[in-house]
């Protein structure tokens, strides 16, 4: 590699991993936003009582929602009288002028309702945003968002990665000495009395 491509090569690498570092402290971030200001979280799907629309293997991606704002269509996930919790669609709601809401859910591929549940105001309730597909094998056997507590200690890491990584190179560059190039723009340059011939001067 000659001496003009490696300061380049350098800088190239550098650019990489900067992005790179940019981009998980970007979707770090985006995590923990999601999970702390969002409530994002994943649940789950343990029967078939929701097929088509998704089954038992699936997981639902969950926001927290106020639960007095619950329409006919929305999936939300609710704990019922019996003490068992479901993602059933909303076929019906009833509100009253105190501002609790009656919600009856019914799993799409069930004949028969479930039991009304009460929400009360200011409830919040997880919805369903979005659906991940059944994986097959490990991949999807551990699949869930990580904690806030997590998102906490990878952010602690990255920037402890980070601030070591400057020490370090900070030390190599102390060790090393001035650098060649930083001589030669410092070194004193000769001056035109210096360049004349030796008659020309007397």
């Amino acid at each position: 590699m000659s001496t003009a491509a490696a300061p380049r090569h350098r800088r190239t690498r550098r650019l990489a991993l900067a992005a790179v570092q940019a981009v998980v402290v970007v979707v770090v971030l985006a995590l923990l936003a999601g999970r702390l200001v969002l409530g994002l979280a994943l649940h789950p799907v343990l029967s078939d009582s929701m097929r088509p629309a998704f089954g038992a293997g699936d997981r639902l991606v969950v926001v927290d929602h106020d639960g007095t704002d619950l329409r006919a269509g929305d999936v939300p996930l609710l704990r019922l009288p019996d003490g068992t919790t479901r993602a059933h669609r909303v076929v019906q709601v009833v509100r009253d002028g105190g501002g609790t809401v009656q919600v009856l859910t019914r799993g799409d591929a069930n004949a028969a309702a479930d039991t009304w549940v009460d929400l009360r105001p200011g409830a919040r309730v997880p919805v369903v945003l979005a659906v991940l597909p059944d994986l097959p094998g490990p991949a999807g056997a551990d699949l869930r968002l990580p904690s806030a507590r997590e998102v906490a200690a990878v952010l602690l890491a990255l920037l402890g990665t980070t601030v070591t990584a400057l020490l370090v190179r900070r030390q190599l560059r102390r060790a090393a000495g001035p650098c060649p190039r930083c001589e030669e723009t410092t070194a004193p340059t000769t001056t035109k009395a210096q360049t004349q011939p030796l008659e020309e001067i007397r």
